[in-house]
């Protein structure tokens, strides 16, 4: 049986920690962000990738189009790919809510406004 489609979920970041980047970052358990795989179909002539990103970069300059990429390349499969991520937070989103949470009339917590920036 091949299987033609995959999801993954995984606990979203909302931090990177120091010179690690993308290595090491704070996880939360109350979001997720989703990366669903398909192969679409067999190309003729050269791999076909598209992604499309909520909440990240799109197209070819997403990490996730040039990993899949490689990846066919190297294995010399001529598919065609399609790609959703959705993340759970866009980049940048933290500097708003933590302003938001310094003025005076604010008594979110941290977690419930995370929560709610993230709709």
């Amino acid at each position: 049986m091949t299987v033609s489609r995959v999801r993954v979920k995984a606990p979203s970041s909302i931090a990177n920690l120091g010179v690690l980047f993308d290595l090491a970052a704070l996880a939360v358990s109350y979001a997720y962000d989703t990366v669903t795989v398909e192969v679409v179909g067999r190309q003729s002539s050269e791999p076909r990738v598209e992604v499309e990103a909520v909440g990240a970069p799109s197209g070819e300059s997403n990490t996730a189009y040039v990993a899949a990429r490689k990846l066919l390349e190297y294995l010399d499969e001529k598919l065609h790919v399609r790609i959703l991520l959705r993340r759970a937070y866009r980049p940048a989103w933290v500097s708003g809510v933590v302003v938001l949470q310094r003025q005076p009339r604010c008594t979110l917590s941290t977690r419930s406004l995370v929560v709610l920036s993230s709709r």
